[in-house]
């Protein structure tokens, strides 16, 4: 991608701030109903495992949109693209707030997985086309912005309903989607595509080992993230007993940690992208194991709570900067790699929403906890291997494992 006409320092910054609200909006109205899972399952009359697919289907409708909207937009001025895909929030929080069943909810949520995927898929590559010398930093504005979301949506979503139902809590999101909308209609400059994305370049990804076994490791980190994460909420309340103010803060601390942790796990993936998704995967699996050990003890899950919370803050600009790394030196296609990245990352949101519901469904909020501990072991030990496999490459190949530069990343 590129831009059709030279701008300022100051005019392409602020083009990635908006790219970012965008983020911020689509993700922090995807993560709202985990604040408000016990209420929605209570007004709707489903179990709280059930009221889960209000987060599994909007990130399955996303997983399929990731690699369509490149196919289907080809070479299209990717500021008209964001800025519908934004429209698309809003429409999307219209329907959630007249949603009077359960059913009317998960179609409300499937309009916002159409839009939130092709969001991820277009956003960061035009971030980092408006900023190719400062593609890093550019990619963890928008991190910063998805990160963000996450910070306010669990603690806003569970102090709201608190006060007014939660459809009613949907009015955030049509504000704000409108509010972003006008200003990228306002403030995109135009941003061209240099090439459309076609059919054989997902192929490409596809058939390279290495290239797969990062979109794995994408896959297991996420599906262990939100199998626990989902049910949070009712974990704290149950097993920790802690009050709905106490779960409040405790988001909002979640939430802060996840905001602030991304922008040094950019620094550290700009270095070592490898050795950031190792780290990663050891913080995961220790967090969750002290909130299964000592679910009971509120400093204890305090601390698990951070770890866990620093690990998910350099998940998403980890695996996507390993990702381009690979795809880079193995010769393919970084935008198809973008795209099958966001699209395995919502699949993964909402598989981990769905078996952490089957797990609380069979056997309380518990056992969802449990389960993401071993997906994310396996992550673990699924990172040490390919990290193994590719200093082995780069032993064997003068040059393999290096890393990319901010600019050689961008020209990509």
């Amino acid at each position: 991608m590129s831009l059709n006409t030279p701008l300022s320092a100051r005019r392409r910054w602020l083009a990635v701030v908006l790219i970012a609200l965008g983020a911020f909006a689509l993700v922090f109205i995807e993560l709202l109903p985990v604040g408000m899972l016990p209420t929605v399952s209570r007004s709707l009359h489903v179990s709280e495992g059930t009221a889960g697919l209000v987060v599994t289907v909007t990130a399955w409708v996303a997983a399929v949109t990731a690699p369509l909207i490149p196919l289907a937009v080809g070479r299209l001025d990717r500021r008209w693209v964001l800025a519908s895909l934004t429209l698309m929030l809003v429409i999307s929080s219209l329907l959630a707030i007249v949603a009077n069943s359960f059913t009317a909810l998960l179609i409300a949520r499937a309009v916002l997985g159409l839009a939130a995927g092709g969001f991820w898929a277009a956003g960061i590559l035009a971030a980092t086309a408006l900023m190719p010398e400062r593609a890093h930093t550019a990619s963890s504005l928008v991190f910063g912005g998805i990160a963000l979301g996450t910070v306010l949506s669990a603690p806003v979503g569970s102090f709201l309903v608190g006060f007014m139902q939660w459809n009613q809590v949907y009015a955030i999101g049509l504000v704000l989607g409108l509010l972003v909308f006008v200003l990228q209609l306002l403030l995109l400059p135009p941003i061209r595509a240099e090439r459309a994305v076609g059919l054989r370049d997902f192929g490409a990804v596809l058939r390279s080992p290495a290239l797969v076994t990062v979109l794995a490791l994408v896959v297991l980190l996420v599906i262990g993230n939100f199998a626990g994460f989902t049910f949070i909420t009712p974990y704290l309340q149950q097993v920790t007993h802690a009050t709905p103010t106490t779960v409040s803060v405790l988001l909002l601390v979640y939430g802060l940690i996840t905001f602030l942790g991304n922008f040094a796990g950019g620094q550290f993936a700009g270095k070592s992208s490898m050795a950031t998704v190792v780290v990663t995967a050891i913080l995961f699996v220790v967090g969750l194991g002290l909130l299964i050990a000592f679910g009971r003890s509120l400093p204890v899950v305090i601390g698990g709570l951070v770890l866990w919370a620093l690990a998910w803050s350099a998940t998403p600009v980890g695996t996507q900067v390993l990702l381009f790394v690979v795809a880079n030196k193995a010769g393919h296609p970084v935008d198809a790699a973008q795209a099958l990245n966001t699209s395995v990352f919502q699949a993964s949101i909402g598989l981990g929403a769905l078996v952490g519901g089957a797990a609380v469904n069979a056997a309380g909020v518990g056992s969802a906890m449990a389960l993401a501990t071993i997906v994310l072991t396996v992550a673990l030990l699924t990172s040490i291997a390919l990290s193994s496999a590719l200093r082995r490459r780069a032993r064997s190949v003068p040059g393999a494992g290096s890393e990319l530069s901010d600019h050689e990343l961008a020209a990509s």
